[in-house]
């Protein structure tokens, strides 16, 4: 078992998730930072890295934030270029174009935000019996779509939202509090609550799909898929879920194990690298769903009939694809932890 010396910000997100030895002192096998952005530590406006701390001449840097691979890499580079310290990066990242990987960086991504849901999820008897007992009753939202920060793909969205009508016809939340344009959904001030990793189940029971946008869309010289929580909110939430994301995000998810909804609605637009032709097909897609009645959304979910039998309803095909995901979910995480520590075992055996 190897012994690792903690170093930096929220080290419980490491320890929490990897079962090594973390000793206070003695002789250790390997140094791990953490930090929402090591770029930020360049700057000062994160914790620093003392190279005086190490105790190794192995590091690992876990980079928990959303960050530009290049970026990251350049100021890696700038640190330990000219040191005899070997780096390991460990993000949220999981690299698409393998290719443009500069050959000197040891790097792994994983979906950190997938352990933290599992931590939180509801009993399975008690969420399973939820959605069925109100299966027969007509939802009185089409879809549930959060955007706290107006990042430029989820500006676009809402504008497409407003124009076509749609946004009164979900449960829809934009921008901040002190922003003229803020849409509340469910802050109630005073009241302390993880918006981040708790979900609001009622928005779920009364919805029909989630539609997510995710953190990332573009600008990455280096592609990459990067989850936050919201895909798994979904999946505990037994909710199906529509991505404005990253290229190549449901193509990840399904290489994962997981399954996606492509013969509800086309999903072609994930193949698409052109930022501005994807969110064009991702409208399009969008409108021929929205422009439905939540009736007729119901019964193309669900099925066109129903004599109260829970069994014609667990196994439709989309409820098969619910619990799936669900039930996986447990054991993409261990996948998750075995493949990362595979690699630190390569890592040190390098």
């Amino acid at each position: 078992m190897y012994k690792v010396n903690l170093l930096g910000k929220n080290t419980f997100t490491f320890q929490n998730i990897f079962p090594y030895e973390y000793p206070e002192n003695g002789d250790y096998d390997f140094d791990v930072f953490i930090t929402d952005a090591f770029y930020l530590t360049l700057e000062k406006r994160s914790e620093p890295l003392n190279l005086n701390d190490l105790k190794t001449k192995k590091l690992i840097i876990f980079n928990f934030d959303k960050c530009h691979l290049d970026t990251l890499i350049e100021s890696v580079d700038k640190v330990f270029g000219e040191t005899d310290i070997e780096v390991l990066l460990l993000t949220l990242h999981h690299i698409t174009d393998v290719d443009k990987m500069p050959k000197h960086i040891n790097h792994v991504g994983f979906d950190f935000f997938a352990f933290e849901m599992v931590n939180r999820k509801n009993n399975e008897d008690y969420i399973f019996n939820l959605v069925l007992d109100t299966i027969h009753y007509k939802r009185p939202k089409k879809f549930l779509c959060l955007n706290k920060v107006p990042h430029p793909h989820r500006v676009k969205l809402k504008e497409f939202m407003d124009k076509e009508k749609f946004v009164d016809e979900g449960w829809f939340s934009f921008g901040e509090w002190w922003t003229d344009d803020w849409k509340n959904l469910d802050v109630l001030g005073g009241y302390q609550s993880d918006h981040q990793f708790g979900s609001n189940l009622g928005l779920y029971l009364t919805s029909y799909l989630s539609i997510w946008t995710e953190t990332l869309y573009d600008g990455e010289n280096i592609h990459s898929v990067k989850l936050t929580n919201k895909i798994f909110m979904s999946m505990l939430n037994l909710h199906p879920f529509f991505v404005v994301g990253q290229p190549k995000t449901l193509e990840y998810l399904r290489n994962a194990g997981f399954k996606t909804f492509n013969n509800f609605w086309s999903e072609d637009y994930d193949n698409q690298f052109n930022s501005e032709f994807r969110m064009n097909e991702i409208q399009h897609e969008l409108r021929k769903i929205l422009s439905k009645s939540t009736e007729t959304i119901h019964k193309e979910f669900f099925g066109h009939e129903w004599d109260g039998d829970r069994n014609k309803i667990y196994n439709s095909e989309m409820f098969k694809i619910l619990k799936h995901n669900y039930l996986f979910l447990p054991k993409h995480i261990e996948n998750e932890r075995k493949r990362v520590m595979e690699e630190i075992n390569k890592f040190m055996g390098s």
